[in-house]
């Protein structure tokens, strides 16, 4: 199950060649690898092979989305940052 999920993960990212997933998914293809990892480490296995395909699928995002303790750019500070609570 986990390796056809990513096989069409990966066919999605290889006919999008980085523009959207075809129109009856709607979605950038970085987008639907992370959440189709996410889902299948959270609700089916934790295997090293989901870990990693989540790692992978995550480091698409990892210049955009800031680590908690990252330093405030100047343009943020004294707005809250949305993912703190």
């Amino acid at each position: 199950m986990i390796r056809a999920l990513i096989n069409l993960i990966g066919d999605l990212i290889e006919e999008s060649d980085g523009r959207e997933a075809e129109a009856s998914l709607c979605i950038p293809a970085d987008i639907a690898r992370l959440v189709v990892a996410s889902r299948v480490v959270a609700f089916e296995c934790q295997d090293a092979e989901a870990l990693r395909e989540l790692d992978k699928a995550s480091e698409a995002f990892a210049e955009r989305v800031p680590w908690d303790d990252a330093p405030v750019p100047a343009l943020a500070v004294g707005r809250q940052r949305w993912w703190r609570k």
